[in-house]
């Protein structure tokens, strides 16, 4: 018997064969996804050849930037952030390296193994508590009392709190663009209040005087919005503070200069004034505030709040609004009339000189009781507040301004009609048109300026609020002792981030003459 034997052969195989890596032009997250000699390019997330670069961020992630061409990276290569490294290792110093584990060296908190972060004495440890972000050093951020790792386009409120290679962008880590959050300070208007202390102001308007009534309001205007206007005071008739002295039909008197931190000077002024019964001279107290310097100031807005409660008797006082209205630069008017002793056409025609007629009737501004005179002067004050913001920084380049409410983009306007353009001038951003509108109702609870490139948006489409709607813009988690360090946010007086500037949760946390609404510190009005 013969015996066959049947030799079966297969191919040889290796189970440790690498599967080619997907084509050109397939979708890719990373350069490791692709074919060998391709990356993943950041410009359309396929797997491409021949990517120009002047910078990592162009070649995607897994990759470098070598002589102005994007090549895939390999273990131990060169990179600018973690994302040009593969195989789970991070940018150390330029190089990607395997992680350092606990008690071995680091600069940064991305150079430590996942959760540790970099402590105070240069080493990996597993925790350090914290009160901000300025304790956590590099790479780290404080969350509920401890430091954590920060993580790429995560939150942030300085540079040093993002990871290698990122700048903190309106408290956002963004990579690559070089780009900065520019801080601002609303500019205060001028206010100056002209305010009639005429004898029939000691006449009663509910249960008390129209001249109490009206000096409670102005207290009442003062503090609610202290620091963010200038006030001046300008008392007629008389020439004196009690009135014993002045001429019939005379100027009155400039009681308290226009400039900043006027209140308590107002406040003792009206206190210490009395009333007269020298007429209503409306037009003759006007009249020497043309050209008056305080009023003629090119780097804010100018104003005069007009409270009379009687009728111009001397002369007419609609040429003197029109001289203030027509300098330049140009001084608006509003007008207030209190009581029933007033000529309405007179303050109509007034109104409108002034440039602050109101939709409906009566065009001015009318009150006859405390509340609807408190209601009146906020109304004016919330129509004054400054839509003008002055940057911390002069940009090289104001085309690459980017400039945010609650994190939606607001749009330059060269031609001043809706939305904000640069003064070269004074370096001062100015809001016009339906966006003006926004900052001076309150409706706009952060403001956002940014240098260099746009603010990326948030996966719930916003972006991260950082800083507060006027006065010295703070992104939040800075230390504080007041109130007054922190904008509108709040000074925390509990919680684990006790002491330093944050969303408010209560009233007290800002400062007099704010309430807190929605996290926010907004005048109390």
């Amino acid at each position: 018997m013969a015996w066959i034997l049947l030799l079966a052969t297969t191919s040889a195989c290796s189970c440790d064969e690498e599967v080619p890596g997907l084509p050109a032009g397939s979708a890719c997250a990373n350069a490791t996804d692709c074919s060998a000699g391709l990356v993943c390019a950041a410009a359309t997330d396929q797997c491409t050849a021949d990517v120009s670069c002047t910078a990592a961020a162009e070649c995607g992630d897994g990759a470098h930037c070598r002589e102005g061409k994007c090549t895939p990276n390999v273990a131990g290569g060169p990179c600018e952030t973690a994302r040009d490294c593969i195989d789970s290792e991070r940018c150390r110093m330029g190089t990607c390296a395997a992680p350092a584990g606990p008690g071995e060296g680091c600069t940064v908190a991305e150079e430590c193994q996942a959760p540790l972060v970099c402590g105070p004495a240069g080493t990996c440890v597993t925790e350090v508590p914290c009160t901000n972000n300025q304790g956590c050093g590099a790479g780290a951020i404080c969350q509920n009392g401890q430091c954590v790792q920060n993580t790429p386009g995560g939150a942030c409120t300085e540079p040093d709190d993002c990871v290698f290679g990122e700048s903190c962008i309106a408290g956002t880590c963004v990579e690559g663009c070089g780009g900065d959050q520019y801080g601002a300070e609303s500019v205060p208007p001028n206010l100056l209040i002209v305010f009639d202390r005429s004898g029939s102001m000691n006449e009663r308007a509910g249960n008390d005087t129209k001249w109490n009534i009206a000096r409670n309001a102005t207290y009442n205007l003062l503090t609610t919005y202290q620091g963010q206007i200038r006030f001046g005071l300008n008392l007629f008739p008389g020439s004196d503070l009690a009135c014993d002295e002045g001429d019939r039909c005379g100027p009155g008197m400039l009681s308290v200069e226009l400039m900043p931190a006027a209140e308590e000077a107002i406040r003792t002024t009206l206190e210490d004034s009395g009333t007269c019964n020298l007429g209503t001279p409306i037009a003759e107290a006007l009249g020497p505030l043309v050209d008056y310097a305080p009023l003629e100031d090119t780097s804010r807005a100018n104003y005069i709040l007009l409270l009379t409660d009687g009728m111009a008797n001397c002369d007419d006082p609609v040429p003197a609004v029109t001289a203030l209205r027509e300098q330049d630069p140009e001084v608006k008017i509003f007008v207030v009339g209190f009581g029933r002793g007033v000529d309405p056409r007179q303050l109509r025609d007034m109104a409108r000189a002034g440039g602050t007629a109101r939709m409906g009737t009566p065009e001015y501004y009318q009150a006859d009781d405390a509340a609807s005179l408190r209601a009146a002067f906020a109304s004016i004050a919330g129509a004054v507040l400054s839509c003008e913001y002055r940057l911390s920084s002069v940009p090289p380049d104001p085309d690459q301004l980017y400039v945010y409410f609650d994190g939606a983009p607001v749009t330059r306007d060269q031609g001043r009609n809706n939305g904000w353009d640069h003064q070269a001038g004074t370096n001062v951003l100015n809001f016009y048109g339906a966006a003006c509108d926004q900052l001076q109702s309150g409706a706009v609870g952060q403001l956002q300026i940014v240098y260099g490139c746009p603010l990326p948006p948030q996966p719930d489409g916003g972006v991260t609020d950082t800083g507060p709607r006027d006065g010295n813009l703070d992104p939040g988690g800075n230390p504080c002792s007041s109130c007054s360090e922190c904008g509108n946010l709040g000074c925390l007086s509990s919680g684990p981030n006790e002491g330093t500037c944050g969303p408010c949760t209560d009233d007290f946390e800002c400062c007099l003459g704010k309430i807190c609404s929605g996290g926010i510190c907004v005048p109390n009005l």
